[in-house]
């Protein structure tokens, strides 16, 4: 594999090789461009970069998939990868650890931060307004005669229970990760824990939140929803 900065100096190399040649620069430009296409061919993709098609795509060319912070990090760590920075003294070999430090150290903290923070949103928003929906809705149930009205209700109300256990659930899942996380020594340590255990239990929960949003009535709900932050200004 070649280095980008090397690279970079062999195509400048070739321009000037090329511009020797050619009658115009923007021949001898195009002519390159032709060069470097048919060169990295199997690295070049026009679909959605995003997509798991483009994981499949890539794994098949043999290419590197980096899909968590902690596996970005971990480049500036690969001396093979950044010895090119120091090499044509874009940074120093102190200022690439000295990044590489603060990065990992920030990610932790903002992620942190906002994981307790949403955590503290459920427990004071979210579980309170599901409890007060669940309470009006169990004393309807109880009033109403009908049994089709009954069975339409019950659902309902079994919609709102399944939220509530998973909401509860995932609460005392995320707590329990960020109890672990403090046992760990290091950051490097904690970014692979986030990454890997952490977010996915913040999604979950995160997924049982959103849709009991949906269900609880405005009166319960203190948090603004989606809609009002969405269109606050086209509903006045």
């Amino acid at each position: 594999m070649i280095l980008p900065a090397v690279y970079l100096n062999q195509i400048g190399v070739r321009l000037k090789e090329l511009l020797a040649k050619s009658s115009s620069r923007d021949e001898a430009v195009m002519a390159l461009i032709r060069e470097l296409v048919i060169e990295n061919k199997n690295i070049l993709f026009s679909g959605n970069n995003y997509s798991q098609e483009w994981l499949a795509e890539a794994k098949k060319r043999g290419l590197p998939i980096i899909d968590s912070c902690a596996e970005g990090f971990a480049v500036w760590r690969d001396e093979s990868k950044t010895a090119f920075l120091a090499k044509t003294k874009v940074l120093s070999h102190d200022e690439i650890v000295s990044r590489y430090n603060v990065n990992i150290e920030r990610y932790v903290k903002t992620l942190e931060i906002e994981f307790e923070t949403g955590l503290e949103l459920v427990r004071e928003y979210a579980i309170p307004a599901i409890e007060g929906q669940l309470a009006q809705s169990y004393a309807l149930l109880s009033a109403v005669k009908s049994e089709a009205l009954k069975g339409s209700l019950g659902k309902r109300v079994a919609l709102l229970e399944d939220c509530y256990h998973q909401i509860l659930k995932g609460v005392e899942a995320l707590a329990a990760c960020f109890s672990k996380l403090h046992t760990f020594e290091t950051e490097e340590e904690r970014v692979v824990y986030l990454a890997r255990d952490i977010k996915s239990t913040y999604a979950e929960l995160r997924t049982a939140v959103d849709k009991v949003e949906q269900e609880v009535g405005d009166e319960y709900w203190k948090l603004p929803k989606y809609r009002e932050m969405l269109f606050h200004s086209s509903l006045r």
